[in-house]
Protein backbone atom coordinates (compact mmCIF):
# COMPACT_ATOMS: atom_id res chain seq x y z
CA UNK A 1 0.00 0.00 0.00
CA UNK A 2 3.01 2.32 0.22
CA UNK A 3 3.02 2.54 -3.59
CA UNK A 4 -0.69 3.40 -3.55
CA UNK A 5 -0.11 6.13 -0.98
CA UNK A 6 2.72 7.73 -2.94
CA UNK A 7 0.93 7.65 -6.30
CA UNK A 8 -2.34 9.02 -4.93
CA UNK A 9 -0.57 11.70 -2.88
CA UNK A 10 1.38 12.69 -6.00
CA UNK A 11 -1.82 13.95 -7.66
CA UNK A 12 -2.83 15.91 -4.60
CA UNK A 13 -5.40 13.57 -3.10
CA UNK A 14 -5.06 13.57 0.70
CA UNK A 15 -4.22 10.09 1.96
CA UNK A 16 -5.79 8.57 5.02
CA UNK A 17 -5.04 4.91 5.51
CA UNK A 18 -5.95 2.05 7.73
CA UNK A 19 -3.77 -0.98 8.23
CA UNK A 20 -6.62 -2.94 9.82
CA UNK A 21 -9.90 -3.92 8.22
CA UNK A 22 -11.65 -3.41 11.56
CA UNK A 23 -11.28 0.36 11.23
CA UNK A 24 -11.97 0.82 7.50
CA UNK A 25 -15.73 1.31 7.80
CA UNK A 26 -15.49 3.89 10.57
CA UNK A 27 -12.74 5.81 8.74
CA UNK A 28 -14.69 5.97 5.49
CA UNK A 29 -17.84 7.06 7.32
CA UNK A 30 -16.02 9.64 9.43
CA UNK A 31 -13.73 11.16 6.79
CA UNK A 32 -15.74 10.78 3.56
CA UNK A 33 -12.60 10.56 1.41
CA UNK A 34 -12.37 11.64 -2.23
CA UNK A 35 -11.22 8.13 -3.18
CA UNK A 36 -11.20 4.72 -1.47
CA UNK A 37 -8.51 2.20 -2.41
CA UNK A 38 -9.08 -1.30 -1.03
CA UNK A 39 -6.27 -3.85 -0.81
CA UNK A 40 -7.85 -7.16 -1.76
CA UNK A 41 -5.54 -9.78 -0.29
CA UNK A 42 -5.70 -13.48 0.41
CA UNK A 43 -7.52 -14.02 3.68
CA UNK A 44 -9.22 -10.62 3.49
CA UNK A 45 -11.41 -11.19 0.42
CA UNK A 46 -14.68 -11.49 2.35
CA UNK A 47 -13.89 -8.34 4.32
CA UNK A 48 -13.27 -6.39 1.12
CA UNK A 49 -16.60 -7.52 -0.36
CA UNK A 50 -18.36 -6.68 2.91
CA UNK A 51 -16.89 -3.16 2.82
CA UNK A 52 -17.99 -2.68 -0.80
CA UNK A 53 -21.50 -3.93 0.03
CA UNK A 54 -21.66 -1.64 3.07
CA UNK A 55 -20.61 1.38 0.99
CA UNK A 56 -23.11 0.49 -1.77
CA UNK A 57 -25.90 0.27 0.80
CA UNK A 58 -25.26 3.80 2.08
CA UNK A 59 -26.56 6.53 -0.25
CA UNK A 60 -23.78 8.96 0.70
CA UNK A 61 -20.92 6.48 0.64
CA UNK A 62 -21.83 4.72 -2.60
CA UNK A 63 -20.84 7.87 -4.48
CA UNK A 64 -17.25 7.69 -3.21
CA UNK A 65 -15.04 6.50 -6.08
CA UNK A 66 -13.35 3.20 -5.30
CA UNK A 67 -10.35 1.27 -6.65
CA UNK A 68 -9.74 -2.37 -5.67
CA UNK A 69 -6.17 -3.71 -5.77
CA UNK A 70 -6.20 -7.52 -5.85
CA UNK A 71 -3.08 -9.30 -4.61
CA UNK A 72 -3.82 -12.01 -7.19
CA UNK A 73 -6.18 -12.09 -10.18
CA UNK A 74 -8.08 -15.13 -8.91
CA UNK A 75 -9.32 -13.06 -5.96
CA UNK A 76 -11.64 -11.30 -8.42
CA UNK A 77 -13.18 -14.53 -9.71
CA UNK A 78 -16.86 -13.96 -10.26
CA UNK A 79 -16.73 -10.31 -9.22
CA UNK A 80 -14.93 -8.35 -11.94
CA UNK A 81 -18.03 -7.62 -14.03
CA UNK A 82 -20.10 -6.56 -11.02
CA UNK A 83 -17.30 -4.28 -9.84
CA UNK A 84 -17.17 -2.54 -13.21
CA UNK A 85 -20.95 -2.11 -13.33
CA UNK A 86 -20.82 -0.67 -9.83
CA UNK A 87 -18.25 1.95 -10.79
CA UNK A 88 -15.45 0.21 -8.88
CA UNK A 89 -12.18 0.21 -10.79
CA UNK A 90 -9.52 -2.48 -10.52
CA UNK A 91 -5.75 -1.96 -10.38
CA UNK A 92 -4.19 -5.30 -11.31
CA UNK A 93 -0.74 -6.85 -10.98
CA UNK A 94 1.89 -6.08 -12.02
CA UNK A 95 1.31 -2.82 -10.20
CA UNK A 96 2.22 0.00 -12.54
CA UNK A 97 1.83 3.48 -11.03
CA UNK A 98 0.53 4.82 -14.35
CA UNK A 99 -2.26 2.25 -14.33
CA UNK A 100 -3.22 3.23 -10.79
CA UNK A 101 -3.41 6.85 -11.92
CA UNK A 102 -5.66 5.81 -14.80
CA UNK A 103 -7.88 3.78 -12.45
CA UNK A 104 -8.00 6.59 -9.88
CA UNK A 105 -8.83 9.22 -12.50
CA UNK A 106 -11.55 7.02 -13.98
CA UNK A 107 -12.96 6.42 -10.50
CA UNK A 108 -12.98 10.13 -9.77
CA UNK A 109 -15.08 10.91 -12.85
CA UNK A 110 -18.71 11.67 -11.96
CA UNK A 111 -20.52 8.47 -11.08
CA UNK A 112 -24.08 7.44 -11.75
CA UNK A 113 -26.20 5.29 -9.46
CA UNK A 114 -24.47 2.10 -8.32
CA UNK A 115 -26.33 -0.95 -9.68
CA UNK A 116 -25.37 -3.35 -6.89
Amino acid sequence: MALVRSVVAEVGIPVCGSQRWETVDERVLERRPALVVLDLSVGQRDRCWATLDWMAGNSQLRQIPTVVCPAASWLLDGHADALGRGGVHVWREPYDPGELMTAAQAALEPMTDVPW
